[in-house]
């Protein structure tokens, strides 16, 4: 039984008047926590990006952050103009970069192989056209490649909202 079946059948049962008025008022307090546990799962703790990349911040030893394209790389070996935190020169780099991580952490749309993206990359002169205009993308898509990509988005949205993803 689904929670949204176990809230119809406790509400059913909290109006039921054939039987006794306790029971009905005990459904009618499961309905209650039932719908209050539904919405608590709805709003999900959201995710920061100091969760999201901890293990990699870690890994890499990348204590001097920088971040390039939605992630944290080394600011030693990262130039300013290359860093998303450049935008805002009222601050340090250091408050900056905190603050990054405690942002939520936002989710690429799509997910692609290294050799989807340079295929995209390819399409340099045509960017500004959807997917699903591109006779030999559609056909790569029908062969298994782009699994996920929403056909009427374009090229440039594409590659601006994507990750490289282990080959399969």
């Amino acid at each position: 039984m689904t929670l949204d079946e176990a809230i119809i059948h406790a509400k059913e049962l909290a109006e039921n008047q054939s039987i006794c008025k306790d029971c009905r008022e005990e459904h009618k307090q499961l309905a209650a926590w039932s719908e209050e546990l539904k919405q608590y799962k709805e709003e999900k703790i959201q995710e920061t990006n100091l969760d999201h990349f901890q293990q990699e911040i870690l890994e890499k030893g990348l204590w001097n952050l920088a971040v390039v394209k939605g992630g944290p790389k080394r600011c030693d070996r990262t130039k300013c103009i290359d860093c998303e935190l450049r935008k805002d020169r009222s601050r340090g780099c250091h408050e900056k970069v905190m603050d990054w991580l405690k942002q939520p952490y936002i989710k690429s749309a799509y997910k692609l192989t290294k050799f989807e993206k340079d295929l995209l990359q390819s399409y340099s002169n045509i960017y500004k056209y959807k997917f699903k205009a591109i006779p030999v993308l559609i056909r790569m898509k029908e062969k298994g490649y782009f699994k996920d990509i929403n056909e009427d988005a374009t090229v440039k949205g594409i590659l601006a909202d994507c990750e490289i993803t282990e080959e399969d």
